[in-house]
């Protein structure tokens, strides 16, 4: 399964997509490290789903050196936060939305 994360922080935006088997332990283990983040959406997909999405993040933003996050500009992260993964993931149903800012 596919999640989003996003992180805004002193006016700069991030994302990140990956890919769990358990995507809500994953989230909990993200709130030990990153208690800010949020998981903002989820949808079916796979490991080769996650690297095409990386594909479409390398257009949209910048990707933090050693780091799965991209930092985005706002209206890009504003069009995640609204559709979710549709963004990297547009012709995928259905996707769910989990927390909010």
């Amino acid at each position: 399964m596919l999640y989003l994360m996003m992180e805004k922080s002193n006016n700069k935006f991030f994302v990140k997509v990956g890919e769990s088997r358990s995507p809500k332990t994953r989230r909990k283990t993200y709130k030990t490290h990153n208690p800010t983040a949020i998981m903002r959406s989820t949808c079916a997909g796979t490991a080769s789903a996650e690297k095409a999405s990386r594909v479409v993040l390398d257009k949209l933003g910048k990707r933090l050196e050693g780091s799965e996050w991209y930092e985005v500009n706002e209206a890009v992260f504003n069009k995640f936060y609204l559709e979710g993964l549709k963004v990297v993931r547009p012709n995928q149903s259905p996707i769910k939305f989990i927390e909010e800012f």
